[in-house]
């Protein structure tokens, strides 16, 4: 198992606990491995908005749909 294999599975862990903190961090870190990592960048935002960063969380929807334009998800979570 690659690094950022391993940090998927700890992300995936993090996330079923509601470790928004961990996911968010967990998720910076594969962004520094691969910056353009849609699916990192959407889960971090969602992180995000359960903290209470909306601020935070539009950005990283933002960035995902500059990545993918027809990002559905993105764009609603971006309107909230």
């Amino acid at each position: 198992m690659t690094s950022v294999e391993a940090l998927w599975s700890s992300v995936e862990e993090a996330r079923a606990a509601k470790d928004h903190k961990r996911t968010i961090t967990l998720c910076s870190a594969i962004l520094g491995a691969d910056p353009q990592d849609a699916r990192a960048l959407f889960i971090r935002g969602l992180a995000r908005l359960a903290q209470d960063d909306f601020a935070g969380g539009g950005d990283d929807f933002a960035a995902v749909l500059s990545l993918r334009p027809d990002d559905d998800n993105a764009g609603y979570n971006r309107g909230l």
